[in-house]
């Protein structure tokens, strides 16, 4: 598996570019910004956290995800 963190991969004409690790994190802070009460969005917060990992943090969003 590559490194998403490192390089964008190649996708197939008419996909989306796929976004790099840290690009998913921002937006995933950004959507909290809005809705912080949103459990899903901590949930693939968390998800990605734990992709590049940062364990506690993703700890944090997993448990916060429970909360809301």
């Amino acid at each position: 598996m590559s490194d998403m963190n490192e390089t964008k991969q190649d996708q197939a004409p008419g996909q989306a570019p796929r976004q790099t690790l840290d690009e998913r994190i921002a937006e995933h802070k950004a959507k909290l910004q809005e809705a912080p009460e949103c459990g899903m969005t901590h949930y693939n917060l968390g998800v990605a956290l734990l992709a590049k990992g940062d364990w506690h943090a993703a700890e944090r969003s997993f448990r916060l995800a429970t909360e809301n």
